[in-house]
């Protein structure tokens, strides 16, 4: 695993009136290649989390690990760390600010100390991996789509070529169209380029048919760690803690009490309908003997 969080917790204003345990120890691993969702309702401690991954806050107490090297020792380099893991925050069109998409992009490697030739590289590498053609290079990042601003925003960070890509809420804010644009972008980011991708997010609905694990959090802890469809059969648990499974699971749940036997894995309507008929027809043919 290239990423690992052992028992941390994380107290904000600790010894204040104001103190408040925002995470209480998370035990997480990050797998090689993995498409892995977090998620959890306002409050549960995603995006402190989150911070931690990038080392952008450091725990009260517990250890981060990044290929077996604690990343708290002194001759750890955390700049370098940050390079591997780009951490694309909510809203990360509020971030840009070059006159043009293609200096945008450019910024990360350039910090790197790369030469003009690989900064050019990286960002044209990197408008190519999220869909965003040569015409863009010189428009404004300011005048794009939600939607492409969002792009933009995200290849900043793939022009640094990191092993693992965190995304905040990547559809925040977005229309219908634009989230499952950008959520179908980042699933084809993560097949062809085999990084290991982290989607936060509240919603299952969302992301149920992109991630291969889901982690949920509430009031700071982990509350289950494994495969969308196990975490979907706890649904009455889950909507204990605000968070809704999605409206296949609810369908599937309705035809199994009357007979069927369907996999929580079926996330789209076709999926669902095809099964739906297969198992109704195999039961029609039994009957007939």
């Amino acid at each position: 695993m290239s990423l690992s969080v052992q028992n941390l917790s994380y107290i904000y204003a600790k010894g204040t009136p104001y103190e408040k345990k925002a995470l209480d120890e998370i035990d997480l691993e990050v797998k090689d290649g993995e498409f892995l969702g977090l998620i959890g309702h306002t409050g549960s401690g995603k995006s402190t989390l989150i911070q931690h991954l990038n080392a952008l806050l450091k725990p009260t107490t517990g250890s981060i690990f990044f290929h077996g090297q604690s990343i708290y020792e002194k001759s750890f380099d955390l700049n370098q760390f940050r390079q591997k893991v780009g951490l694309v925050f909510q809203y990360p069109e509020h971030q840009l600010f070059e006159e043009n998409v293609f200096l945008d992009v450019s910024f990360g490697p350039k910090n790197m100390g790369l030469s003009e030739k690989e900064v050019k590289e990286r960002a044209r590498y990197a408008l190519d991996l999220v869909g965003l053609d040569p015409s863009f290079d010189r428009r404004s990042p300011f005048l794009l789509s939600g939607g492409q601003k969002r792009r933009v925003a995200i290849a900043g960070v793939l022009a640094m070529k990191p092993e693992i890509l965190i995304l905040d809420e990547p559809t925040a804010g977005l229309d219908p169209r634009g989230k499952t644009e950008i959520l179908d972008q980042i699933l084809t980011l993560h097949k062809t380029e085999k990084i290991s991708v982290v989607l936060v997010s509240h919603s299952m609905e969302e992301i149920a048919k992109y991630v291969d694990r889901l982690v949920v959090l509430s009031k700071g802890k982990k509350r289950y760690d494994a495969s969308p469809a196990e975490v979907f059969a706890h649904r009455q648990e889950l909507e204990e803690i605000g968070l809704l499974v999605p409206q296949m699971i609810y369908i599937a749940e309705k035809l199994n009490q009357r007979g069927f036997c369907l996999s929580y894995d079926l996330h789209e309507p076709k999926d669902l309908a095809e099964e739906i008929v297969r198992q109704w027809k195999a039961a029609a043919q039994k009957e007939r003997g």
